[in-house]
Formats: C-alpha cells, structure tokens, sequence
C-alpha cells in the first residue's frame, strides 16, 4: 500500500498502472497484495478519501483488463485478517477465496 499512495494528485493511479502494465511480459507471474482490506475496502464507507476510490477503480479496471490466456498466466493473490470488510466488487474478482481461521489448540 504504501508503495502506491502518494501525497501528489494522480500518482496514485499511475502507480497501479505501474504495477499491472509489466504483468503481461513477465508471466507467468502471481501479483500479491497483502492486507488488501486497507487498500480495497468497501466503497460505502464514511470519510473515505476520493483519492482511495480513485485506487481501488484503477485497480479493479487493470485486474478486469488482465489477459489470461494459455501464455499468460497470471495470478492475483490476497491476504486480510478482516475478509468481510472488502469490497463486494473485488471478492467477486477473485475465483477462489479461502479462509482460514484462527488455530486452536487442537491444530
């Protein structure tokens, strides 16, 4: 996240592009956004920030925009310790989801 956020306006979407835009040439790659709740939380909060719903489309755009044919595997991975604060627009994105709870003393 904080290689993305930026104090100046509109660097913020040019730094997701700048994540996406080397995925294609490099494949097969995986893309690995941890904590991702903080970045692409749910849209309907109050007080967010324009600039983070600035994020989270760019983001979304680029994920949609991603191809993935047989030559280009591509693989987007996420981690959060708080699963129902995400968006509904991007836990629709991911195929899969898991959770995984906490251990107890049995495990």
């Amino acid at each position: 996240m904080s290689t993305i956020t930026s104090k100046w306006f509109g660097e913020d979407e040019k730094n997701v592009r700048a994540l996406f835009t080397p995925v294609a040439k490099v494949a097969p790659t995986i893309i690995f956004v941890d904590e991702v709740d903080s970045m692409l939380g749910q849209r309907a909060r109050v007080g967010e920030h324009e600039a983070m719903r600035k994020i989270k489309n760019e983001f979304m755009t680029h994920w949609d925009g991603l191809l993935t044919g047989p030559n280009e595997q591509i693989l987007v991975l996420a981690a959060t310790n708080r699963p129902f604060d995400l968006d509904e627009a991007i836990i629709r994105r991911f195929q899969r989801r898991i959770l995984v709870g906490l251990p107890s003393a049995e495990n």
